[in-house]
């Protein structure tokens, strides 16, 4: 059964597909700082989880979108990722199973949004 979480998130039965993107450019790697969530405080690549009916490349699009205002180019699937979390600050233990894609920054420069804190 879902639960229901106040951000609209769906977890059903502990269990989240998400979507992450490594973009490079320059020789840096784009990463954002998490402003909320279980990994609040913690660097990581920009992504989140899939939305019903959205693919795992899709979802990577939106994301990095979201987190960075950036448009990811030539992204290509790198890996399945599983990530464990236990329960803490009022968020259920889950298992996240993340599509890792790698890809180019677009143009510009990135700004944090969504539930990133920063985007350096």
């Amino acid at each position: 059964m879902p639960i229901a979480r106040d951000d609209n998130m769906q977890l059903e039965a502990g269990k989240v597909e998400a979507a992450s993107a490594l973009l490079f450019r320059d020789g840096l790697v784009l990463l954002v700082r998490r402003g909320d969530g279980p990994a609040r405080g913690l660097w990581s690549a920009p992504g989140g989880h899939i939305e019903p009916g959205e693919t795992a490349i899709e979802a990577a699009h939106r994301e990095v979108w979201e987190e960075t205002g950036l448009v990811a180019h030539d992204l290509v699937a790198l890996a399945t990722h599983l990530v464990v979390t236990p329960a803490m600050r009022g968020w259920p233990a889950t298992t996240y199973r993340i599509a890792v894609f790698a890809g180019v920054a677009g143009r510009g420069l990135p700004h944090a949004g969504g539930d990133a804190a920063e985007a350096p």
